[in-house]
């Protein structure tokens, strides 16, 4: 009995720590994937497969900040309809909007019975609010819905956050190149086209 005790504590531990390697691994995984994006339709796509493969929570709803305003740039389990390429203002009293200007993330383990949020908004009851910021930038926020009343444990929403810090870094880096892509072809003061955009265009439509 004693050798059966301590092989049932010894397969416990193997497993937890089994748990814990899988968490680093997706980390890692998904570090790996940031680091090899620089355009924001690139990140998206990168948001979508670590969502799909490693918080098993399909409904969700990716927000990119763009120059004051909020858009949806992918969704799952909500009217395409309704949110497909949806945008808000960042000074609008929308609730994708107070989510975004929360500088720390939320957990909302049912959304029928958190004071903040008065009536059955959506068919889900938990929430994780995950903002993502660079310094003092908003970068966007990536909201993470269940069904079910505290679907989310501690350790699911801390894993997450850490999740989401790293893909803040890649849609800053792509957020970053398509600025300065846009700079290199167009006058910081009148916002025209530059010289060298005309040249590419021109040879894009003879090619065409």
């Amino acid at each position: 009995k004693e050798l059966r005790d301590r092989l049932a504590r010894m397969q416990a531990e193997s497993a937890g720590l089994q748990a814990e390697s899988d968490e680093w691994t997706h980390l890692f995984s998904v570090t790996k994937s940031v680091g090899g994006v620089i355009r924001e339709e690139e990140m998206v796509e990168v948001v979508r497969e670590t969502v799909h493969t490693h918080l098993k929570h399909p409904a969700y709803i990716l927000l990119i900040a763009h120059g004051g305003i909020l858009q949806v740039r992918a969704q799952e389990g909500f009217d395409e309809n309704l949110l497909g390429g949806a945008s808000f203002s960042s000074n609008s009293t929308t609730l994708a909007t107070w989510f975004a200007r929360q500088k720390e993330p939320i957990l909302v383990d049912d959304l029928r019975q958190d004071t903040r949020f008065p009536g059955a908004m959506f068919p889900f009851r938990a929430v994780m609010v995950l903002p993502m910021w660079i310094k003092e930038t908003s970068l966007g926020i990536l909201l993470v819905f269940d069904e079910r009343a505290h679907a989310f444990s501690r350790q699911d929403f801390t894993r997450t956050w850490i999740l989401c810090n790293q893909l803040a870094l890649g849609v800053g880096k792509a957020l970053l190149y398509e600025r300065v892509e846009e700079l290199s072809i167009t006058d910081g003061l009148t916002k025209l086209y530059r010289h060298r955009y005309f040249q590419e265009r021109l040879d894009q439509e003879l090619d065409r």
